[in-house]
């Protein structure tokens, strides 16, 4: 896998301003082959929500408890995509596709293999969960809102009403997810540090937790365990997320609750399973989050380690922020790593602007020099510069010995 990795690394060309133009370009242009076959080739299980949605939409089932399913259906019913599979899975194609070009359009700089690494997984994770009827085709408006927004405050303000919106409607974790976001925005404006983010991470992981019971009723992690009681033992529910039990209490349910997290980061009970394929989706995930974490949060002169005359990127910051804060919710709430994998795919656009999309990523090289009018780059045509000045300094000698 990393001899081809290699291989189209150094067969994508790059622009001679560094932009990653050709490398988006072929990322568009796989979906489509790829998601045509995801429908051919994958098990019913890959799309059972799908065929849930299709169902609302076209007045065939109206669930009485889940709003977000209706709600969704119903979207699809309004753009008239309600009976055509073709059409649904063609929307989610092309609004990935717009992910990833908004994902790459501030990447400047020579590909390496992190670089090919994350845009191939994230074709092919939207290529099988966004080319079908989905919820997680309604994140990418969102994605797309936080990729183009402008830097500052204003951006910010756009960010929350996309998120607030998408929460209200569709998936109402999405509000811890913009508090998480919100807490992490405001702390980076006033000092940038890798640390801070993570303990952030860790207050606001043991203060949900405890507040949550006394909100709601019930333990943060509740809505996980309701879910997959009834699935144990089912085909379905062989990557199911069974937190590990230190006890009980607010702490225990803390400690638990991050114990999830780290193993959402490298998904080590995958390793139980003794499976080809997910052994290949430990790796897959583990390797997202490796990236990530190199670009962002690795030390010296990374996005959260710049030097002191190397001002923050803000956008870029602000993806990082959101990417964390997804990351973080989806420990507390996710039933399963296929779920998991499926609700990560439309948010890997805002893990690439973070890993790419700012000067100085460690996963992109300097660009080379660009060419000049007669193919040549500079470097290369210096030293016939150099010849000819030696040439027409001894030619000027010899005339003034002649004289």
């Amino acid at each position: 896998m990393l001899l081809k990795l290699r291989d189209l690394r150094d067969s994508v060309p790059t622009h001679s301003d560094g932009r990653l133009t050709d490398l988006c370009a072929l990322g568009c242009l796989a979906m489509v082959p790829l998601a045509l076959l995801a429908h051919q080739l994958l098990l019913p299980k890959y799309f059972y929500d799908s065929i849930t949605l299709q169902s609302i939409a076209t007045g065939q089932y109206a669930p009485l408890n889940d709003t977000s399913f209706l709600y969704v259906g119903r979207l699809y019913k309004a753009l008239g995509m309600g009976r055509s599979v073709f059409a649904a899975g063609a929307f989610g194609v092309v609004l990935a596709m717009l992910g990833l070009w908004a994902s790459l359009r501030r990447a400047r700089g020579r590909l390496t293999l992190g670089a090919v690494f994350l845009v191939v997984v994230y074709v092919g994770l939207a290529s099988v969960y966004l080319s079908q009827f989905s919820k997680d085709v309604w994140v990418l408006p969102v994605t797309l809102v936080v990729l183009l927004a402008p830097a500052g405050w204003r951006g910010d303000l756009l960010v929350v009403g996309a998120g607030l919106l998408y929460a209200v409607f569709l998936r109402p974790y999405w509000f811890l997810v913009l508090g998480l976001w919100l807490v992490l925005r405001l702390l980076m404006r006033w000092r940038t540090d890798r640390r801070l983010v993570l303990l952030t991470v860790v207050v606001f992981t043991v203060a949900a937790t405890t507040v949550a019971p006394l909100v709601l009723g019930a333990p943060l992690q509740s809505v996980r365990t309701t879910v997959n009681v009834g699935r144990f033992g089912s085909a379905d529910a062989v990557t199911a997320i069974v937190p590990v039990s230190v006890g009980s209490g607010p702490v225990a349910d803390s400690a638990e609750n991050l114990v999830t997290l780290a193993q959402l980061v490298v998904p080590t009970p995958l390793a139980a399973q003794a499976s080809p394929v997910y052994l290949v989706c430990l790796v897959l995930i583990a390797c997202i989050w490796l990236c990530f974490g190199i670009a962002v949060l690795g030390p010296r002169e990374r996005l959260l380690c710049r030097r002191a005359d190397a001002p923050p990127d803000d956008r870029a910051i602000r993806c990082a922020m959101l990417a964390i804060a997804f990351l973080t919710t989806q420990s507390y709430f996710e039933p399963d790593y296929g779920s998991y994998l499926k609700h990560l795919s439309p948010v890997l656009p805002l893990v690439i602007a973070a890993a790419l999309g700012w000067p100085g990523s460690p996963l992109l090289r300097p660009s080379r020099p660009g060419r000049l009018c007669g193919g040549r780059t500079p470097s290369a045509a210096r030293p016939e510069a150099a010849g000819l000045q030696q040439g027409l300094t001894r030619r000027s000698e010899r005339a003034a010995s002649a004289d």
